[in-house]
């Protein structure tokens, strides 16, 4: 197994992150559609949650191409 040299380490961690952000991002997603199907009063709480996981993708984002 090959090791990752250290100067791409932080590469890697930025990667790594913002993987999981896109994952909770659809996670929330999935919230919101079944808020949707279910007519649920939380539906305008679940956008505010989906948005903010947006804007955390976006700046994990931003992180991991600069």
């Amino acid at each position: 197994m090959k090791k990752i040299p250290s100067s791409e380490k932080q590469k890697e961690s930025s990667y790594t992150a913002f993987n999981n952000s896109v994952s909770d991002f659809l996670g929330k997603m999935r919230i919101v559609q079944r808020s949707l199907n279910e007519n649920s009063t939380e539906l305008n709480k679940n956008l505010d949650d989906l948005e903010n996981e947006a804007g955390t993708v976006l700046s994990r984002y931003n992180n991991f191409v600069d």
